[in-house]
């Protein structure tokens, strides 16, 4: 292999998922040497724009807790090795920063997060014209001109993944799900809860939308994270435990083979679970995987070593953690619509 040119495996590095980075150094030869570079110097750039300026931007290293905060290190750092670059827009100010820090890292894919009830028209057609969009995030409820020029973006179909905070959630961004998870670019919806109850949210109205639309929303995923130390997803909503079975060994082939590049990774997975309905000899199902490491547990240990390890994050599977009492402790669960 290694008379493979070079740049072949120079590309093949930079659409490299992490964790298999993790895998892939351990290869002989070219690759090997790359993903281990690789492994040790990936980073994400993020970064704050607020009053239409740049502040706070520090690079994170995949690997361990080192940051860069220093500009010229920053600027010095090698561009193809960052590989994601987040902005958080504070405010809806009129601003060409966001534009000029795409340009600054043309290799990355782009995160944008929303902080404000507002969305500038301007970040719409910047959004609108990246090949690399890759998550935006609502984390405030949106207002009326705000809703219309996010649904440019919807109708647009240039979304690909959506994370929406619970209190950002309406009737409005529930027509704007239902509208995403039917098109064929959109891979994943996921909602988040960091301060409030999940009553803003109707996750049944979801499932109801999958049972009547299920073709359209397949290979489709919905992740609900509780990022709160104190409370877990809504089991209320989700009172479909005794539905659940198991995934035989062959189902579980069949899903990564299948779906792989929608799957969750998680610090200690779960098996799969599959929910199955039968209406009038019409076969519906989707799968369910969830987090089993409780949020006590990530603090164990304590010292700054064990920060800086890398905790390898994995695919659920076969040989997953069974038992559904976990899934009522857990504060991240994927559904993967089938």
């Amino acid at each position: 292999m290694d008379r493979v040119p070079f740049a072949f495996y120079d590309h093949l590095r930079s659409i490299t998922y992490f964790y298999e980075l993790w895998t892939t150094k351990e290869l002989s030869g070219y690759y090997g040497e790359i993903s281990h570079f690789a492994f040790k110097h990936r980073a994400e750039y993020s970064v704050d724009v607020a009053d239409g300026i740049e502040k706070h931007g520090y690079l994170s290293y995949d690997c361990g807790d080192q940051e860069v905060r220093e500009p010229e290190e920053i600027e010095a750092f090698p561009k193809k090795f960052v590989h994601t670059v987040t902005i958080n827009l504070k405010d809806a100010k009129d601003e060409n920063v966001s534009r000029a820090i795409v340009r600054r890292f043309p290799y990355s894919y782009y995160d944008f997060v929303h902080h404000s009830s507002s969305i500038n028209e301007a970040w719409v057609d910047l959004a609108y014209s990246l090949k690399r969009l890759e998550t935006v995030t609502i984390t405030e409820e949106l207002d009326d001109d705000a809703l219309r020029l996010f649904r440019k973006l919807v109708t647009g179909q240039k979304l690909t993944w959506l994370a929406m905070h619970v209190e950002a959630c309406n009737d409005s961004t529930m027509d704007i799900f239902k509208t995403l998870l039917c098109q064929d670019q959109f891979q994943e919806l996921d909602i988040v809860n960091e301060i409030t109850e999940w009553d803003d949210v109707d996750i049944c109205e979801i499932l109801e939308f999958w049972s009547e639309n299920n073709e359209k929303l397949r290979g489709k995923a919905l992740v609900l994270q509780d990022k709160r130390k104190t409370s877990t997803l809504p089991g209320n909503q989700f009172d479909i435990e005794n539905a659940l079975t198991p995934c035989s060994k062959e189902e579980c082939h069949f899903i990564k083979t299948e779906y792989n590049g929608n799957l969750f990774t998680f610090e200690k997975p779960s098996c799969f679970y599959k929910f199955e309905e039968v209406d009038e000899g019409n076969e519906r199902r989707f799968y369910i995987s969830f987090e089993c490491a409780h949020e006590e547990t990530h603090d164990e240990g304590g010292g700054s070593n064990d920060r800086a390890t890398w905790q390898q994050l994995v695919h659920p599977s076969f040989f997953g953690l069974k038992g559904l009492s976990l899934m009522r402790k857990t504060m991240c669960l994927q559904v993967l619509f089938g």
